[in-house]
């Protein structure tokens, strides 16, 4: 008995951030959420500061900024602004990054090189000019400041 104890401690189906994953983000084929913050800033190489406490925008975060508790991880919970789909997940996810650039961004790293992975980014998502306006309303007028200065404009695809 004692050796089954410990084979089941060890072999744990799902982490803490599998649950939290499964709970707030992506569940069934859907996406209702999204990393933001440091951790998808630290992704998109911004800043290289890597965050203790992961923040997710969710359409489960139960409309207030909150603090939550998954096993031994911490997550910060916050209201996205607008419905997060399956459509629109990595398009508010990069308009959140871009709205807090200048907080996230860490200026020992090469500008440059943050600029072109941005724009890299971006072109991946292959996003039509209206599809990203659809979303751009929900954030404040400062951020086309960012949007200028990273020469966002260039790489949107007209259509």
């Amino acid at each position: 008995k004692d050796q089954i104890d410990h084979i089941s401690k060890l072999h744990v189906p799902f982490s803490d951030i599998d649950i939290a994953v499964k709970k707030y983000i992506y569940n069934n084929g859907e996406f209702f959420g999204y990393y933001t913050g440091f951790v998808f800033a630290n992704s998109m190489h911004l800043t290289t500061q890597v965050p203790f406490v992961r923040e997710i925008a969710s359409n489960y975060s139960g409309g207030i900024k909150r603090k939550i508790k998954i096993g031994n991880s911490k997550f910060i919970l916050k209201e996205p602004r607008t419905i997060v789909t399956t459509e629109n997940h990595k398009i508010l996810q990069l308009l959140d990054l871009l709205n807090d650039y200048e907080f996230y961004m860490d200026y020992d790293n090469d500008e440059e090189f943050v600029k072109k992975n941005l724009l890299t980014y971006l072109k991946q998502l292959n996003l039509s000019r209206a599809l990203f306006e659809k979303y751009l309303q929900f954030y404040p007028d400062s951020i086309y400041k960012t949007l200028y200065k990273l020469e966002v404009n260039n790489v949107l695809a007209w259509g």
